[in-house]
This record gives C-alpha cells, sequence and structure tokens, in this order.
C-alpha cells in the first residue's frame, strides 16, 4: 500500500525516527530543562509581561486598528464599556466570534513551552522528568496566575484587532451605502482581499462574511502559534539552535502579510459588471475608502517598524548624553549578528 520504494520510505521517515534510543532520551532532557528554564525567565518576570503587552499594542498600531486621536487606555476603555452593554446573547455571539475565527489562539511563548516540555513525555527518562517538573510548577506561588496574563492579554488583543477590522469594513460598505449589497463579497474577492465565505467550513457557520474576513486578516497579521509551520517548530525545540524560532517565523510572516495585504487595498477597484450592478457612484466611494484603509495601514506599519525604534534610539541617546560618534564606535565592537539593530541606551559612565 505504500507509494514509493521501501529503500526511499526509509530514506524520507528518517528524521522521524531521530527521536528514539539514547539521543532521544538525550534531547528530551535538554528539551524539558530549557523549558524550565525559559518558562521562569518569561512568564514569571514582569518586564516579559510588559514586553508581551506592549509588542501586542505595536502589532495594533502597525495594523491601524488604534482608533483616531486615542491610544491604548481609550480603546481598552471602550472595549470594556461595549462589553458592559450586551445581554448575555450579545457576550455569547462575541465569544463564539472570536473563538470560530480561530484568534484565541494562545500566545507563541506558553504554546511553544507546552510543546517543549511535551517533546519528551513518551520517553522514559525524560518523561519522568517532565512530570516532576509539572509537580514543582504547580508549587511556584502565583505561575498559574503569570501564564494567564501572559496566555490572556495574547487573547485580549487578537479580539480588539478582530473588532477594529470588522470595524474598518463595515464602515467603508456605509460610506459607500453598500453595507447589505450582495455584490460586495465577489469585489472583494476578485481583488484578493477575502479568502472564504460565511458557512464554507463548521468554524464559520454562525458567522456572516465581514466577520470571516476579519478573523481571517487577523490570522495573517497577528502572531498565531498554529500558524507556525512544522519545520521551525521543530528547530524551535532542539536546544542547540537558540530561544523562540516561531518568533522570527511569525514576525516575518505578519510583515509580509501586512505589507501585502495593505497594497492589495491600495489597489482596489471595483471590477467593471460589479460597478454596472451597483452603481458608479458607490463603486468609486468603495473604492475610496478601501484604499484608504491600506494606506493607513501601510504608513501605521512604516510608523510601528522605523520611526518609533529610531525614536527610542534618538531619546535613550538624549537621556543618557551619548554621541552619535559614541554609538558608531559602540557598534564596532558589537558581534555580526547586532548589525542593523536599534540600540537603545540604558546607561553611560563616560569612560
Amino acid at each position: 500500500g505504500k507509494f514509493v520504494s521501501p529503500e526511499t520510505y526509509g530514506a524520507i521517515t528518517a528524521p522521524l525516527r531521530l527521536g528514539t534510543g539514547f539521543l532521544g532520551e538525550a534531547t528530551g532532557i535538554l528539551s524539558n530543562m530549557r523549558s524550565l528554564s525559559q518558562k521562569m525567565t518569561i512568564v514569571p518576570n514582569p518586564g516579559a509581561q510588559v514586553r508581551n503587552i506592549v509588542g501586542n499594542m505595536g502589532m495594533l498600531a502597525a495594523n491601524a486598528n488604534l482608533g483616531r486621536d486615542t491610544d491604548f487606555t481609550d480603546m481598552f476603555k471602550v472595549f470594556t464599556s461595549s462589553l458592559d452593554t450586551l445581554d448575555e446573547a450579545g457576550l455569547d455571539r462575541l465569544a463564539r466570534k472570536i473563538s470560530l475565527t480561530g484568534v484565541e489562539d494562545t500566545s507563541l511563548v506558553t504554546r511553544a513551552l507546552k510543546e517543549y516540555r511535551n517533546a519528551g513525555k513518551d520517553l522514559t527518562v525524560s518523561g519522568k522528568l517532565s512530570n516532576a517538573i509539572d509537580y514543582y510548577e504547580d508549587k511556584v506561588p502565583f505561575m498559574k496566575t503569570f501564564e494567564r496574563i501572559y496566555s490572556d492579554s495574547d487573547s485580549f488583543f487578537k479580539g480588539l484587532s478582530l473588532l477594529g477590522e470588522e470595524k474598518k469594513i463595515r464602515n467603508a460598505l456605509s460610506e459607500a451605502g453598500l453595507r447589505d449589497s450582495p455584490f460586495v463579497l465577489d469585489a472583494f474577492r476578485q481583488n484578493g482581499l477575502i479568502k472564504r465565505a460565511a458557512g464554507e467550513s463548521r468554524l464559520t457557520r454562525d458567522l456572516d462574511n465581514i466577520e470571516v474576513m476579519a478573523g481571517d486578516i487577523v490570522k495573517d497579521t497577528m502572531p498565531i502559534y498554529p500558524r507556525v509551520g512544522k519545520a521551525v517548530r521543530a528547530v524551535d525545540m532542539v536546544p542547540i539552535f537558540g530561544n523562540f524560532t516561531s518568533f522570527a517565523s511569525e514576525n516575518i510572516r505578519n510583515s509580509a502579510n501586512i505589507l501585502n495585504r495593505g497594497l492589495k487595498e491600495m489597489a482596489f477597484e471595483v471590477p467593471p459588471k460589479i460597478r454596472t450592478q451597483i452603481g458608479d457612484e458607490s463603486a468609486s466611494a468603495l473604492e475610496r475608502q478601501m484604499r484608504a484603509v491600506g494606506a493607513q495601514r501601510l504608513m501605521s506599519y512604516a510608523a510601528v517598524a522605523t520611526i518609533i525604534p529610531q525614536t527610542l534610539v534618538r531619546a535613550s541617546m538624549s537621556a543618557t548624553g551619548t554621541t552619535p560618534e559614541q554609538v558608531d564606535a559602540m557598534r564596532m565592537h558589537l558581534p555580526e549578528y547586532m548589525d542593523g539593530h536599534d540600540l537603545v541606551i540604558l546607561g553611560n559612565d563616560q569612560k
């Protein structure tokens, strides 16, 4: 019943058998120890918690999902106050919308750490070590609280991003007078802005097309662990290859998707057949709205990716009395992998 020869089958499945025997046990033990050390360094660390929240805020801003003349505090107040006005049916609808669109996946860190820890559970020695680590982790004060903060903050920001994307699409349709038009979905599809329609799968059965479209945007432009490729996850669990390769992978994927979507939105054009069906005035209005969404997305990404880091560098130089010449001299002594990094100066003794 095989589609290839036994020799070929043995060759292509060789990597899958590396986890057996002594080597598998050693790798499992190292993976468990790595998981424990990283978790204790990151999850209970207030600085890491702040970094996670600030990073999510950056992704929210990069996709232009902060309201005009508002900051994160305003968005948080609006989000929580709107929840207060929902009845039980409304809250249930919102919960199903967030979960069904797949944006409630836990954070990269917590999911990655769990996979590290589970890597050796089927093995004898490392499996016992993993169970021991699980036992003693439960004894660490406030560990569960810190884990919930880390993962729940990710879910919150993805939910906030989902609502922001949905609002932008609905506003564009309303401004064009096409909120209930049956032809808009096809226009989005022909411009490459929508991947699927509501009801095409079990996950989208109870959602409308705009909610599905917004959910797919968030999946493409926010860090979500199940979107990390299997090859990257495998490298991520090997102790000698560094920490959290999935972070770099998701940063690349998110950045590419933000740029790709922004360009498609800026190039949005209603096809001639649909223009005839909805009228030239509405079609032109929709084009202006979607192009504005794309321009704002690209400008926001450029600001978050370039202007803000450079501003932080300049501010740190000013606060510490560091000159550009001193920064250039410091860079000469940095390792090659630091080339191109924006460096925030924490202190300068002028020596």
